[in-house]
């Protein structure tokens, strides 16, 4: 699911995928961007680093949209090229800095969604149970997923492999959430049970 860029982002974007030696010029991004996100009311971008005004624009207050930029921008190598490897591990360590914070916005954007195409939960309640619920069925799905894939691979994973299932997984949260195809509060339960009862299945 390829976002639209605005022209400048576009033009940093087709800048970064021109030549495989630029990749590590998202490091230096995710460096400023670090720095912006410690302390964004003193942050100044050095003037060398002009350049990456569109993306610390962008991504500034947006780390979900950083990942999915990187994972974009990954996409343009083949998987086994030292450039892909070299932007995996950007992805994971932005991933593990920012990850409980995107959670909690991925969640209160399901929430949202729900809201929007199933109308609004009775009380605080049951809005806050329909979240801890989404966010157990994801858990669990997840974990699903990756006990499969070790046992098609047979045994354990390469961390690359790891991260491929685990990025592909919340891209198809994402796509849902965008799309409003979120389960309805009423069917959480049952799901929940079918993927608890699954994961004992293979873990047995």
């Amino acid at each position: 699911m390829n976002e639209r860029l605005d022209p400048e982002l576009m033009a940093l974007y087709d800048k970064l995928v021109a030549d495989e030696t630029r990749v590590n010029l998202i490091t230096e991004i995710d460096f400023q961007l670090k720095s912006y996100k410690e302390n964004p009311d003193l942050f100044i971008l050095p003037n060398a680093c002009k350049w990456m005004t569109p993306a610390i624009e962008a991504f500034g207050e947006d780390p979900e949209g950083w990942l999915r930029f990187i994972r974009r921008v990954r996409r343009e190598f083949p998987k086994r090229s030292e450039a892909s490897k070299a932007l995996a591990e950007v992805y994971r360590r932005v991933d593990s800095r920012v990850d409980a914070q995107i959670r909690r916005a991925r969640l209160a954007r399901a929430v949202a969604a729900c809201i929007d195409s199933q109308g609004h939960f009775a009380d605080a309640r049951v809005e806050k149970e329909y979240a801890t619920r989404l966010q157990l069925l994801w858990t669990l799905t997840r974990k699903n997923r990756l006990i499969s894939l070790r046992r098609v691979r047979g045994g354990t994973l390469p961390h690359e492999a790891q991260s491929d299932l685990f990025e592909t997984f919340w891209e198809e949260i994402d796509q849902a959430i965008e799309q409003k195809q979120l389960p309805h509060p009423d069917e959480l339960p049952k799901l929940i049970a079918d993927a608890q009862r699954f994961h004992l299945q293979l873990k047995g």
